[in-house]
């Protein structure tokens, strides 16, 4: 069965990418046609590449409802780019109720006023995929559906020859102060490797005025090619995601990030503040939880084996596996 996957915006990378990517994966897996298509103001024929070989069109909305409508498929929205398209959105929600809300920059009041409201109104209950998100969305009155996001498990070779590294974006959430700072209390020969997409106003604005030397231990983007994050993750020890949304109220749940860390058998070191009592997410269970320079510097130094850790934490990686999600989102549209 086609299956169609709308996004209002072309996230190249971060999450919200990489669970288009690992969802398109598993349809095809489960015997399923994905169509990935980013809705615009026109229609392209030609097909664009999305990363990792992966195609999609660029549609107007017009088309974009055309294909919801075709008989014999399913689609799902997996981002709304409200404050952008609010027409455009309602106009799809009201034949394709099938929402995905990946985390609260997506649907917080403050980043999206009136969006909550409408989904309300229209009755739509969208999916998340954190279950911290459920207890975020029930704060504001909206009803919505836990379902675990999926992954597809590269196991690369592991050549554990550097300390420690960290993949994510570099942007203002994901806790570059503390890794910047804690390689200038690192021994030579310990240092924490930065790989990941920029954020250039953050890098430029934040990092490069407050730390002028923080690019030594900057190695760039990392290719877009499937299993590129767990292959540069099997290179170290341990890996390093300092993501922190609780001011929204995020957390406690999985990210790419940290099944990449458990994919290439590295310790994964998360930020306190990402940890909630009952989140699948624990410390001293499947990863640490640092907060600060001098608790990174000695959690890296500490020479203590964590077998114990990585074993729960791809544990918890192949609870979203392919075979474990995608008969959930199939269940879930009907198919």
């Amino acid at each position: 069965m086609e299956i169609n996957l709308f996004l209002f915006k072309q996230y190249a990378h971060g999450g919200l990418a990489a669970y288009a990517k690992h969802l398109y994966r598993g349809l095809i897996q489960f015997g399923h046609t994905p169509r990935l298509f980013r809705v615009l103001a026109r229609t392209e024929r030609a097909l664009r590449d999305y990363g990792e070989g992966i195609p999609y069109q660029n549609l107007s909305i017009l088309d974009a409802l055309t294909r919801a409508n075709e008989p014999n498929t399913r689609s799902m929205i997996l981002f709304a780019n409200w404050n952008a398209f609010k027409d455009e959105v309602a106009a799809l929600l009201d034949v394709v109720p099938f929402l995905v809300l990946h985390d609260p920059t997506h649907f917080h009041p403050e980043h999206t006023p009136g969006f909550i409201d409408f989904l309300k109104e229209q009755g739509i209950v969208p999916i998340v995929i954190r279950k911290q998100n459920v207890k975020v969305l029930e704060e504001y009155g909206l009803e919505s559906l836990y379902l675990p996001h999926p992954y597809k498990a590269t196991n690369p070779d592991v050549h554990q020859l550097g300390c420690a590294a960290s993949i994510s974006r570099i942007s203002a959430e994901k806790g570059i102060e503390i890794i910047i700072e804690t390689n200038q209390l690192l021994p030579k020969g310990k240092s924490i490797d930065l790989y990941g997409q920029e954020s250039r106003i953050y890098m430029f604005r934040n990092l490069d005025p407050a730390y002028p030397s923080w690019r030594d231990n900057y190695q760039g983007p990392f290719p877009r090619k499937f299993g590129a994050a767990p292959r540069i993750a099997s290179r170290y020890h341990h890996l390093i995601d300092l993501s922190n949304l609780r001011h929204l109220g995020d957390g406690g749940g999985t990210q790419y990030t940290f099944f990449e860390a458990w994919d290439a058998k590295s310790t994964l070191i998360v930020h306190k503040d990402w940890l909630f009592e009952d989140s699948a997410v624990q410390k001293d269970v499947n990863c640490l939880a640092v907060s600060t320079p001098q608790e990174l510097k000695d959690a890296l130094l500490s020479g203590k084996d964590h077998s114990h850790l990585l074993k729960a934490g791809r544990d918890v990686m192949k609870a979203h596996s392919l075979e474990n999600t995608i008969p959930i989102y199939l269940r879930f549209l009907n198919v």
